[in-house]
């Protein structure tokens, strides 16, 4: 660093102290201030509670000493009274005057207070004179701003206190080591040797640690990158001083175009240019060497010769009349960046084609050879799957190129590995073949047939899964040749495109067990209901040739409890969901049949909750409710009801965690004695029986007309 070291003429650490004492006397004084105002407004609510006490214990004692004209006791009491801490003065005075006083009385700076003087006598009031006290406000103050005073000298001291310490310290741990890092500073130069900052201080860790850490790397950095200027300046004079030895093509030209010099190094970019010294270079050089002498500022191109890359930069040199022209190679940043714009390309591919919703695979893969083609920049492409078992190619997918010209007569769709041309021998050596002149004979060319499509280059790759080949995808007819990272490329997308027809293909596997186990369970569900019908059926006709009533009641019991397990399985075979019951529709049918078996037209009320139940909760949920309605038809709507109708109410609804189903009818009630717990009858026992089976419970209530069952039983979602 230049010009004379800098000298620290304000320490941190005093600024800090001025800043800090400073602060600290501006609170410390509010602080006192606020704590005097508030003293002073106790000191004056205590004068306030004084003359209360006053008031409340001293005023009636007073008076009688003044109603029995004894001066002496009154004496006393008004003593008494100066005695209290803030009374200054204390008086009783009659009609006569002053009766007695204690202390000087005051004009200001005290607070007067009046209690008047009285004694009752034969119910009446009579007035005798007037106590006045006063209160000394001053003392009261004093006393206020002397404790004030007190904790601001105590906070003033500590602050002191504090800051000292907090003075010494800043200077010890910070300040000091500051100064040896403004030092080094100081003292470091480009170009000389320069030693690391270390602190006098053990390693802890903390910022300074990281500042010394940071300045000596921040050190290095800058010494290294001078040292590379100083070389690129170096080496930047060399290579103007010495054209000759320059590797890159330096070129001089006159305003005109005319090559005037050229270093050995522009011998590959004349021959590319036809040009020798003294002759006039192409059109192009010529409008780039003119608008460097017009503007004056340095133009810039790009130019391609022997398989290379240059980039050239266009110097004007107005006074001299001419125009140098440097190149530089930059072929390795020109594919680099072709690479990873090819890259970009791929990925951009890749995230298209994962997120392409395709219907089937086969229009999966026509997306994925589009996406081919656009990505290896070609015509013509092609997908055949291939079988290692029956070694054949089974044609996938054309492009609409191919579609379009080729005239090939009954084309087939399959082919024998043994019989392909070269674009078998992908699969045959198990790698990438690349031919990028078609035309030219080939020993593993086998001819093509008439009217196929017209090919000037090909490429193709095997597809794998697993280790083994499953496909091969080919493409042509490419503007330029096809190179390794074309190979490259096509064989990641194609290997991604596998991967995902691959899960479609398992996915459509899996689709289709399901549907087969749908129709299974459907043709289970149907068969199941059918023999419950023919149970039912049976059972019916054997009623037939009961002839006790009570026995033929009996089949018929039994013949819904079977209709009711028959509707479960009619539900769920004409149900998309095949594991569960709807109840909104199974319950009024259920209740519907049974009803129509009264004697009496029934008007049944549904409230029924949109709900599901498995099957291992509907079918016992379906037999109690087909219990208790066929006990309200046996019991409950009997005939000789005077033609009045039955009326059933049927509501099921979810209780949180609870299911409840409740059945309630307009019938005569239950019997005296009746307990569910001791059942009497087979229906009975099956509601018990059945509402433990699910857990829950069912209760019975008689209504003043007609009765009501309750089943409660917990909920397991499915």
């Amino acid at each position: 660093m230049n010009g004379a070291p800098l000298a620290v003429t304000k320490p941190l650490t005093l600024r800090l102290l001025k800043r800090m004492l400073l602060f600290s006397a501006a609170f410390i004084v509010l602080l006192a201030g606020a704590r005097a105002w508030w003293e002073y407004h106790v000191a004056l609510d205590s004068v306030r509670d004084e003359f209360e006490v006053i008031k409340s214990t001293k005023v009636k004692s007073v008076a009688a000493s003044l109603w029995g004209l004894d001066k002496e006791q009154l004496a006393l009491h008004v003593e008494g009274i100066g005695h209290f801490r803030y009374i200054s003065y204390a008086s009783v005075r009659d009609a006569s005057g002053v009766v007695a006083e204690v202390g000087a009385r005051r004009a200001g700076g005290v607070l007067d207070r009046e209690f008047p003087l009285y004694a009752l006598y034969n119910g009446q009031r009579q007035d005798l004179g007037v106590l006045h006290v006063q209160a000394d406000l001053q003392a009261a103050r004093d006393q206020a701003f002397s404790l004030a005073l007190r904790v601001m000298v105590f906070n003033a001291a500590l602050v002191l206190l504090v800051a000292g310490l907090l003075f010494l310290l800043t200077r010890g741990m910070i300040s000091r080591h500051l100064s040896a890092a403004a030092a080094h500073f100081q003292a470091f130069q480009l170009g000389g040797e320069h030693r690391p900052l270390v602190l006098d201080k053990r390693p802890a860790g903390d910022e300074l640690d990281v500042l010394a850490s940071a300045v000596n790397a921040m050190q290095d950095g800058l010494a290294a990158s001078y040292a590379q200027v100083l070389e690129a300046q170096a080496e930047a004079r060399n290579m103007a001083r010495f054209p000759q030895e320059n590797p890159n093509p330096v070129l001089r030209a006159s305003a005109e175009g005319v090559l005037l010099k050229a270093n050995p190094a522009s011998a590959a970019l004349l021959a590319h240019l036809n040009v020798s010294a003294g002759q006039r270079l192409p059109g192009e050089y010529l409008e780039v060497i003119s608008r460097a002498l017009q503007s004056g500022e340095v133009q810039h191109f790009e130019a391609d010769f022997g398989g290379r890359v240059f980039a050239f930069a266009a110097r004007p040199v107005p006074e001299e009349g001419f125009v140098n022209l440097y190149g530089m190679d930059i072929t390795r940043r020109v594919r680099a960046e072709e690479e990873v714009r090819r890259n970009v390309a791929r990925l951009q591919c890749l995230v298209r084609v994962l997120q392409h919703r395709a219907e089937s695979v086969q229009e999966f893969l026509d997306y994925c050879l589009s996406e081919a083609l656009t990505l290896t920049e070609s015509r013509l492409g092609y997908i055949y799957h291939y079988s290692e078992e029956r070694r054949e190619f089974v044609l996938n997918t054309w492009s609409g190129e191919v579609l379009r010209e080729c005239h090939v007569q009954d084309a087939p769709e399959h082919y024998e590995l043994d019989k392909t041309g070269i674009w078998g021998e992908v699969v045959r050596q198990g790698r990438p073949i690349i031919v990028n002149d078609f035309a030219a004979p080939h020993p593993l060319k086998r001819g093509q047939p008439e009217g196929h499509v017209q090919l000037n280059n090909f490429m193709s790759v095997p597809v794998l899964h697993e280790g083994r080949i499953v496909g091969v995808a080919g493409v042509g007819n490419k503007d330029g040749s096809y190179q390794d990272s074309d190979v490259m490329q096509l064989s990641l997308l194609m290997d991604a495109c596998w991967q995902v027809v691959g899960r479609k293909e398992a996915e459509q596997d899996v689709l289709n067990s399901l549907h087969e186990k749908e129709i299974l369970l459907k043709e289970i569900h149907h068969r199941v209901k059918n023999n419950l019908q023919i149970i039912s059926s049976l059972l019916f006709l054997q009623a037939e040739y009961v002839v006790e009533p009570l026995d033929r009641a009996m089949f018929e019991e039994s013949q819904k409890r079977i209709s009711a397990m028959a509707l479960v399985h009619e539900e769920l075979y004409g149900s998309e969901d095949l594991s569960s019951v709807g109840m909104a529709e199974y319950v009024p049918r259920l209740v519907d049949r049974v009803a129509a078996s009264a004697d009496v037209a029934v008007d049944v009320e549904y409230d029924v909750e949109d709900v599901r139940l498995p099957v291992t909760m509907s079918i016992p949920c379906g037999l109690v409710l087909n219990e208790l309605v066929m006990n309200a038809v046996k019991h409950a709507f009997r005939s000789g009801r005077g033609g009045q109708g039955g009326r059933l109410r049927v509501a099921l609804a979810r209780d949180e965690e609870q299911m409840e189903l409740t059945v309630e009818d307009n019938g005569p009630g239950l019997p005296a004695g009746f307990d569910l717990e001791s059942p009497a009858t087979l229906g009975l026992t099956l509601i018990t029986s059945l509402a433990r089976q699910l857990g829950g419970g069912v209760s019975a209530q008689s209504l003043a007309a007609g009765a009501r069952f309750t089943l409660r039983f917990p909920l397991e979602d499915k």
